[in-house]
């Protein structure tokens, strides 16, 4: 991914993603996914301080000579601040990417998704979270708040499930005479629940007949597998560029997965005459890279499951928890 990123830029991928499993897990604009602003705002989040971090660290140290201690440093500092805006464009490309399958899901369900634009209009992440799990929707509370929503979201979900028609027929009967004079107000349905006695209208919509009709729907189905297969692509792609980073050893591999021309760096490498301290400086340079690139993922993603929070998105949902795993498989590898 890395790779071919770089080959549309610059003239300059894949691979396995480490083994690490997603089926069983969820998992945009770039900045609905966690970007994180300019070139600058990158060098100064993750350069400046890794640079402190290895310059303090080195200059404990006896191994090195203060030749190669100023050698590490510069080094380190015109390695990082040339790979950190590659990795980041390259995490923005593939939720870029994710961003189009999103599009094509929201025309794949026009219709359900249109029976609330006020919720879908402007938040790609909102989709995704309905589509990864329709049925968590249709909850008293929403009911009770959006009826006339809930209703039409039903109706589509639903799909030709006689049962639930009726449900619908009856609310539409028992609730008043019209279903847009019922539905008009809030306070008009609370009057009709108190003068005829009828149960609240966001408990009949969101009852057990009526979700589980709509879990089991041919349409639920489909968009759940559609978001899982999105979401499941986006993931693996990010999985292999972090499973090449973790096994990178030199500046060499650096170059490799990047596609970057790192030769100034390595030529610089080479000029240390004494073996062991080469070998020594290139080790803290490459720790100290990916821990950067490190701490520029997981602040990315950290920012996803700051906004499904926002969103009201459950931490025990599957969305919520392959943002939260792939953090913890970042931090655990790298």
């Amino acid at each position: 991914m890395i790779r071919d990123l770089l080959t549309e830029d610059d003239g300059g991928g894949g691979g396995d993603y480490g083994g690490f499993d997603f089926g069983g897990y969820y998992s945009a604009g770039a900045g609905m996914w966690g970007a994180m602003g300019s070139t600058e705002g990158l060098i100064k989040t993750f350069v400046k301080p890794f640079t402190d971090v290895l310059v303090t660290a080195v200059g404990k140290t006896k191994e090195l000579s203060r030749s190669a201690q100023n050698l590490l440093q510069v080094t380190f500092e015109t390695l990082v601040t040339t790979l950190i805006p590659i990795y980041s464009d390259s995490f923005d490309e593939i939720f870029e990417k994710e961003k189009n399958d999103i599009n094509a899901i929201r025309q794949k369900y026009k219709k359900v998704y249109e029976a609330n634009l006020e919720m879908f209009s402007d938040s790609d992440m909102n989709v995704l979270a309905f589509a990864f799990n329709p049925a968590s929707y249709i909850t008293s509370q929403f009911a009770s708040a959006a009826p006339k929503t809930t209703m039409k979201l039903v109706e589509i979900l639903a799909g030709d499930n006689q049962h639930v028609k009726k449900v619908l027929n009856n609310i539409k009967r028992l609730y008043s005479l019209d279903v847009n004079e019922a539905i008009r107000s809030r306070q008009g349905i609370v009057l009709l629940e108190k003068t005829k006695r009828l149960p609240p209208v966001g408990s009949v919509l969101s009852s057990k007949t009526v979700v589980d009709a709509v879990k089991s729907s041919p349409v639920t189905r489909s968009m759940m597998s559609d978001a899982r297969r999105v979401t499941k692509r986006a993931y693996e792609e990010l999985m292999s560029d972090v499973s090449e980073l973790s096994r990178a050893q030199s500046v060499a591999d650096l170059q490799r997965t990047t596609g970057k021309d790192l030769s100034a760096e390595l030529k610089r490498l080479n000029d240390i005459p004494d073996a062991n301290e080469r070998a020594a400086v290139e080790r803290g340079i490459v720790k100290t890279v990916k821990q950067s690139v490190k701490k520029l993922y997981v602040e990315k993603l950290k920012g996803q499951l700051q906004r499904l929070k926002e969103l009201n998105v459950p931490e025990s949902s599957e969305f919520y928890a392959m943002v939260a795993r792939a953090i913890d498989i970042i931090e655990r590898t790298v």
